[in-house]
């Protein structure tokens, strides 16, 4: 039985998020250190370099929407409960949101030292996008954990990808270990996608 190529789009649509979020944000960089490091960083960044790694990264986030509207479809199973893939389709717009909205804090403080912010003003909009971002984290930890728990109930995903969801999602939206846990969002996105690949050409054929 053939596929059309939109079968695909799901999974693409996964691997393009993890890929243009890795690079947006190799491309774009952050600040660290004190006010007057924040005031020299920004003073030496490349503003176009700036603008773009963001905008990269932004389409990257946009992409994870429509990544997780497939994988809540594909979660899904009759007679099953589905509230749990409802549940992390939400977690994703969250997810997406609370990402775009940040990076938009992170441009703020970028024009703000260009145009002559003193450093305690860069300081105070550092701490306040970091924050912003950290305590934003549990929000892509619940999509792992609904996601997770979908696939166990309905036993959409193999049993070692469905419980790493819930294992990474967990570690996400505990604060000591939500930052070291972010990046395993997308390994488990990209695990997820290379699964989905296989079988549609195993089906294909």
């Amino acid at each position: 039985m053939k596929h059309p190529l939109w079968s695909y789009a799901g999974p693409a649509c996964g691997i393009l998020y993890v890929v243009l979020s890795v690079v947006g944000l190799v491309i774009h960089g952050y600040p660290s250190g004190n006010g007057a490091q924040i005031k020299h960083w920004i003073a030496t960044a490349n503003a176009t370099r700036f603008g773009v790694g963001i905008w990269i990264e932004a389409l990257g986030y946009l992409l994870f929407v429509p990544f997780a509207a497939w994988l809540a479809r594909e979660l899904r199973r009759p007679g099953h409960a589905e509230w749990p893939a409802d549940v992390a389709f939400g977690a994703a717009i969250l997810t997406t949101g609370s990402a775009l909205l940040i990076n938009g804090l992170w441009t703020g403080m970028f024009d703000a030292g260009r145009n002559g912010a003193d450093q305690t003003v860069l300081a105070a909009a550092y701490y306040l996008t970091s924050d912003a971002y950290a305590a934003s984290v549990p929000f892509s930890g619940l999509f792992l954990v609904a996601a997770g728990a979908a696939a166990v109930i309905a036993r959409s995903l193999p049993p070692w990808l469905a419980w790493a969801g819930i294992a990474i999602g967990v570690l996400a939206i505990i604060p000591a270990t939500a930052l070291p846990a972010s990046p395993a969002l997308w390994l488990w996105v990209v695990a997820v996608c290379g699964r989905a690949a296989i079988t549609l050409r195993t089906r294909r054929t």
